[in-house]
């Protein structure tokens, strides 16, 4: 990934996606300390994003947003939607409307048809990525809008890597049975108490990216840990005070 250093926003945007020349988009980093979208500081969030969507020449007035609630649905936008939505994942087929996810500790992934002009964004926390998040993006997009899978690009923000992010067994066993391949991003942690799982989310998200037939050299994924790395808000290090750091999107 590369990083851009704005004055008012700092941001990493995917290498590949970043020659795409239709598409804007940006991942906001944390700078000095300050959280860049927070729901206690509304006055500001609403600032940022508007810095944000100016620095990457998108339209703020038309910026579209929605209800994170960690589920699997896709909706697909046809017009600005502030908030309007209990959704977790964004479709757009329109030039001009940008799209915005937050994030805390789940990945952030970003589908592009540069061809036929479709952009897409999803939320992939572990009820979304066992509920196949991702891949119903990707259906959305291809029998819906009409792309075709060796057109796509995908970048993979983003999110608590798989040497942190421990879950409960309760969690490895939704895994286990709605996912594929499970042995390559779930491991059993040894512990002397309750059996603890690592897994890791990027991993089983990009699983489904190529079992929805997306060609491998066309998904980036960012291999930055949200609890390792301090330019990210983490909700595991930090707790109910973390802010969110923000995926933004739009064609031009």
């Amino acid at each position: 990934m590369r990083r851009i250093e704005n004055s008012e926003i700092s941001y990493l945007q995917f290498d590949g996606l970043a020659e795409q020349s239709a598409l804007r988009h940006g991942i906001s980093l944390r700078r000095n300390g300050q959280i860049n979208f927070s729901s206690r500081d509304p006055e500001g969030s609403r600032r940022n994003r508007e810095a944000f969507c100016q620095v990457l020449g998108l339209p703020a007035q038309h910026l579209s947003r929605c209800r994170q609630v960690h589920s699997s649905r896709v909706a697909v936008v046809t017009q600005p939607a502030h908030l309007a939505l209990d959704t977790d994942a964004l479709v757009t087929q329109v030039r001009g409307i940008p799209l915005m996810l937050l994030g805390a500790d789940c990945p952030l992934l970003l589908a592009y048809d540069p061809v036929r002009a479709v952009l897409g964004l999803c939320h992939a926390g572990w009820r979304g990525t066992v509920q196949k998040i991702a891949r119903q993006m990707i259906d959305v997009m291809t029998v819906q809008c009409g792309s075709r899978l060796e057109d796509l690009h995908a970048g993979i923000g983003p999110g608590i890597c798989g040497r942190c992010y421990e879950v409960g067994p309760e969690v490895a066993e939704q895994a286990q049975k709605n996912l594929h391949q499970t042995h390559h991003y779930l491991h059993l942690r040894n512990s002397d108490s309750q059996p603890k799982w690592l897994f890791d989310l990027a991993a089983a998200n990009r699983q489904q990216l190529l079992e929805a037939g997306l060609p491998p050299e066309q998904i980036e994924t960012s291999g930055c840990c949200t609890f390792e790395q301090p330019d990210f808000p983490s909700f595991r290090r930090e707790g109910p005070q973390a802010g969110r750091w923000a995926l933004l999107a739009g064609m031009i």
